[in-house]
């Protein structure tokens, strides 16, 4: 696809991770994300949970699984995400994507210094869009410009970039 400035034409996914450390806040952060990111038109935009129950890379408090599922089922309901999901801990499944992404035969879900990797892939994977917007729930966003439309600057880099032979490009 190439794409012109002013036009993305609705084909950019936004993926925002989440752990379970984050569900007494998930609704304010995830609210502020989706907030600071419009009026951008996203095709889909959903959440991928951690999967893993504690030890977190950056803890800063215990977790709540069942804020967290209620927080987000909040979001959904009131059309603020499309969806959200848990990555599976099946040790077929992972292990499967970890082949896919790596051609490795591993049933971890993170690194080996807890940097979490199967949720981001397993988004990768459902994502619908042609473009894909990955963040974190915990980023700070500030936009001195609302009316600025970023998505189609990234998909624009993106797209020259693979014009010269990059697969990606950091923006």
């Amino acid at each position: 696809m190439s794409v012109r400035r002013g036009g993305h034409a609705g084909s950019v996914s936004l993926m925002i991770k989440v752990c379970g450390q984050d569900g007494p806040h998930i609704v304010r952060l995830v609210r502020h994300i989706i907030g600071q990111l419009g009026p951008q038109d996203f095709l889909e935009r959903f959440v991928a949970v951690d999967p893993r129950p504690g030890r977190f890379l950056r803890q800063y408090g215990p977790a709540s699984r069942e804020q967290l599922q209620l927080g987000l089922d909040t979001l959904v309901q009131e059309g603020a995400i499309d969806f959200w999901y848990e990555t599976s801990t099946d040790p077929v499944q992972v292990r499967a994507l970890n082949r896919r992404w790596f051609g490795c035969e591993t049933d971890q879900t993170h690194s080996a210094t807890g940097v979490p990797v199967a949720p981001q892939l397993d988004g990768f994977e459902r994502a619908q869009g042609e473009y894909l917007l990955q963040t974190d729930v915990d980023v700070i966003i500030g936009r001195r410009d609302r009316e600025h439309d970023f998505l189609s600057d990234m998909a624009f880099a993106l797209d020259a970039g693979n014009r010269r032979g990059q697969r990606c490009c950091a923006c």
